[in-house]
């Protein structure tokens, strides 16, 4: 699933941790709160508009 390397990023774990967790679709949420699709926050330095 291309996530073998979170056991090295840390900023991901630290995500995981928060209420809000990452946000994403997978993710058992409660109703009302924010998600979106894997990744989608990910921008190359180029891509921004």
């Amino acid at each position: 699933t291309d996530r073998a390397l979170e056991a090295i990023a840390s900023n991901f774990t630290l995500l995981d941790w928060t209420v809000l967790g990452r946000q994403e679709e997978w993710e058992d949420s409660p109703a009302g709160w924010p998600q979106s699709a894997p990744y989608v926050w990910w921008h190359r330095h180029d891509e921004y508009t």
